[in-house]
């Protein structure tokens, strides 16, 4: 199945794939460090294969804290994990948001 592998390129972050010109100019490709190339290729892999993984380094981080008795350490990685996740969401409405004037504009 290869549906998320080109759902996952469509997604890549700008400058990663390669861009052609709607003009019919010769393709560009930007190379990438390998540092550079594997990180945004194993945050691929995460999102879209082992989505669960964030909230498990997360409750991790909290019981690690917990356990070396750093109570406020463990609320504060609960708290900044909640903000992150709404301003995710928040981002996510914005994009909705906008694909959906694009559609209303056609």
């Amino acid at each position: 199945n290869t549906q998320p592998a080109a759902s996952a390129l469509a997604r890549l972050p700008a400058g990663v794939y390669f861009s052609s010109s709607v003009s019919g100019e010769k393709n560009s490709r930007r190379i990438l460090p390998e540092d550079s190339y594997q990180s945004t290729l194993s945050s691929i892999v995460e999102r879209d294969y082992f989505p669960s993984l964030p909230s498990l380094r997360r409750d991790v981080t909290v019981l690690e804290r917990r356990a070396a008795g750093d109570v406020a350490g463990a609320v504060a990685v609960r708290r900044a994990a909640r903000r992150l996740a709404d301003h995710e969401e928040s981002l996510a409405r914005e994009e909705a948001g906008g694909e959906a004037e694009a559609q209303e504009g056609k």
